[in-house]
Protein backbone atom coordinates (compact mmCIF):
# COMPACT_ATOMS: atom_id res chain seq x y z
CA UNK A 1 0.00 0.00 0.00
CA UNK A 2 1.37 3.41 -1.35
CA UNK A 3 1.24 6.21 1.03
CA UNK A 4 -1.54 7.72 -1.35
CA UNK A 5 -3.52 4.87 -0.34
CA UNK A 6 -3.31 5.66 3.18
CA UNK A 7 -5.63 7.95 4.94
CA UNK A 8 -5.34 9.37 8.05
CA UNK A 9 -9.26 9.79 9.92
CA UNK A 10 -10.75 12.91 11.45
CA UNK A 11 -12.14 15.57 8.87
CA UNK A 12 -13.56 14.93 5.85
CA UNK A 13 -10.79 16.67 3.69
CA UNK A 14 -8.19 14.43 5.90
CA UNK A 15 -9.23 11.08 5.02
CA UNK A 16 -11.59 11.46 2.13
CA UNK A 17 -9.13 13.56 -0.45
CA UNK A 18 -6.09 10.98 -0.22
CA UNK A 19 -8.10 7.74 -0.73
CA UNK A 20 -8.31 7.02 -4.12
CA UNK A 21 -11.46 4.45 -5.73
CA UNK A 22 -11.85 1.42 -3.83
CA UNK A 23 -8.91 2.33 -1.16
CA UNK A 24 -8.82 1.88 2.40
CA UNK A 25 -9.70 4.10 5.51
CA UNK A 26 -7.73 2.79 8.43
CA UNK A 27 -8.25 4.41 12.02
CA UNK A 28 -5.11 3.73 13.65
CA UNK A 29 -5.32 3.83 17.98
CA UNK A 30 -7.70 5.43 20.18
CA UNK A 31 -6.46 8.68 19.80
CA UNK A 32 -10.60 9.91 19.20
CA UNK A 33 -13.84 8.76 20.98
CA UNK A 34 -15.45 9.45 17.58
CA UNK A 35 -14.60 10.05 13.63
CA UNK A 36 -17.59 11.98 11.79
CA UNK A 37 -17.80 10.82 8.23
CA UNK A 38 -20.96 10.00 5.54
CA UNK A 39 -21.68 6.82 3.97
CA UNK A 40 -21.50 8.54 0.92
CA UNK A 41 -17.57 9.00 1.37
CA UNK A 42 -16.99 5.37 1.88
CA UNK A 43 -19.79 4.20 -0.45
CA UNK A 44 -18.82 6.69 -3.25
CA UNK A 45 -15.07 5.83 -3.26
CA UNK A 46 -15.76 2.20 -2.66
CA UNK A 47 -13.51 2.67 0.30
CA UNK A 48 -13.03 -0.35 2.69
CA UNK A 49 -12.90 1.34 6.25
CA UNK A 50 -10.82 -1.01 9.00
CA UNK A 51 -9.76 -0.51 12.55
CA UNK A 52 -5.98 -0.88 13.97
CA UNK A 53 -4.45 -1.06 17.53
CA UNK A 54 -1.57 -2.01 18.92
CA UNK A 55 -1.11 -6.22 19.42
CA UNK A 56 -1.32 -6.43 23.09
CA UNK A 57 -2.53 -6.94 26.30
CA UNK A 58 -6.54 -5.30 26.94
CA UNK A 59 -5.59 -4.11 30.65
CA UNK A 60 -2.26 -2.32 28.57
CA UNK A 61 -4.47 -0.47 26.70
CA UNK A 62 -6.91 0.47 28.98
CA UNK A 63 -4.06 1.49 32.08
CA UNK A 64 -2.13 3.62 29.13
CA UNK A 65 -5.63 4.99 28.73
CA UNK A 66 -6.35 5.70 32.15
CA UNK A 67 -2.40 7.65 32.18
CA UNK A 68 -3.67 10.16 29.15
CA UNK A 69 -7.22 10.67 31.05
CA UNK A 70 -5.08 11.87 34.29
CA UNK A 71 -2.38 13.89 32.03
CA UNK A 72 0.05 11.88 32.09
CA UNK A 73 2.16 10.67 30.58
CA UNK A 74 3.12 14.42 28.72
CA UNK A 75 3.99 13.09 24.82
CA UNK A 76 5.90 15.50 22.85
CA UNK A 77 4.03 16.04 19.30
CA UNK A 78 5.15 17.45 16.22
CA UNK A 79 2.84 18.24 13.80
CA UNK A 80 3.48 18.13 10.06
CA UNK A 81 1.53 18.90 6.61
CA UNK A 82 1.02 16.10 4.66
CA UNK A 83 3.20 16.55 1.99
CA UNK A 84 6.26 16.20 4.75
CA UNK A 85 4.94 13.07 5.23
CA UNK A 86 7.38 11.20 2.92
CA UNK A 87 10.65 13.10 5.32
CA UNK A 88 8.88 12.10 8.69
CA UNK A 89 8.52 8.47 7.57
CA UNK A 90 11.99 8.81 6.47
CA UNK A 91 13.50 10.61 10.40
CA UNK A 92 11.26 7.53 11.71
CA UNK A 93 13.16 4.99 9.89
CA UNK A 94 16.20 6.88 10.33
CA UNK A 95 15.45 6.76 14.52
CA UNK A 96 15.33 10.60 14.23
CA UNK A 97 11.99 11.23 15.88
CA UNK A 98 11.26 12.00 19.59
CA UNK A 99 7.53 11.90 20.47
CA UNK A 100 5.18 11.41 17.36
CA UNK A 101 4.60 13.24 14.62
CA UNK A 102 0.82 14.21 13.75
CA UNK A 103 0.22 15.09 9.87
CA UNK A 104 -2.55 17.59 9.74
CA UNK A 105 -5.19 18.42 6.91
CA UNK A 106 -4.41 22.02 5.09
CA UNK A 107 -8.10 22.83 5.99
CA UNK A 108 -7.71 21.43 9.48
Amino acid sequence: MSSADRAVAGHPPAYRDPVRSGGPVVLVGLGTPEVTFTTNDLVARRATLAGSTPLGNPADVEAVLNMIATGEPTIAVRTIGFDDIPGGLAELAAGRVSGRRLAVSPAA
